[in-house]
């Protein structure tokens, strides 16, 4: 994905718009780190099985990719 171009258009934007740009990104990095401390930090522990282990470590990585 080519983002050259992306704080040229950022820039472009009102003062309204980057505002609600600067506000979306937040949201969404806060909740990947939200779902990303729940999978390691309160299912992980409790799960036994390799192959379910490693299911949730690649959604781990899918939210990681995220933030």
């Amino acid at each position: 994905v080519d983002l050259h171009s992306d704080v040229a258009d950022l820039a472009r934007l009102s003062p309204e718009e980057q505002h609600l740009i600067g506000r979306l990104v937040a949201f969404f990095a806060t909740g990947d780190s939200i779902v990303a401390n729940n999978l390691v930090l309160t299912l992980y522990k409790h799960i036994n099985s390799p192959e379910a282990r490693l299911y949730l470590s690649r959604q781990l990585f899918e939210e990681a990719v995220h933030v």
